[in-house]
């Protein structure tokens, strides 16, 4: 199990007009899953989820605020199994 965050930060910039063009990035959370069972000496199995809670990341005009919101963005659930081989 795997948790990344991050907090709230400036994506952008400006110097000359602060108030309408620095853009910030929502805090953001994203949980993970690996797992694998060896089934003999030479065979497993394995599964990786990735965002499996599917939070996606806000961007912010101006400042962070609900009304600021400029966009959404989407990130998948992301799910790879598979077998395992050694020869």
């Amino acid at each position: 199990m795997q948790v990344n965050y991050h907090s709230t930060f400036i994506d952008n910039y400006s110097a000359t007009n602060s108030a309408l063009r620095t853009s910030f990035r929502g805090e953001r959370y994203q949980w993970d899953f690996n797992g694998r069972c060896k089934l003999s000496r030479k065979l497993s199995v394995f599964v990786n989820l990735s965002n499996f809670t599917s939070q996606d990341e806000a961007d912010y005009q101006g400042w962070v605020a609900p009304e600021r919101r400029d966009q959404t963005i989407g990130y998948s659930f992301i799910v790879a199994g598979g077998i395992s081989a050694q020869f």
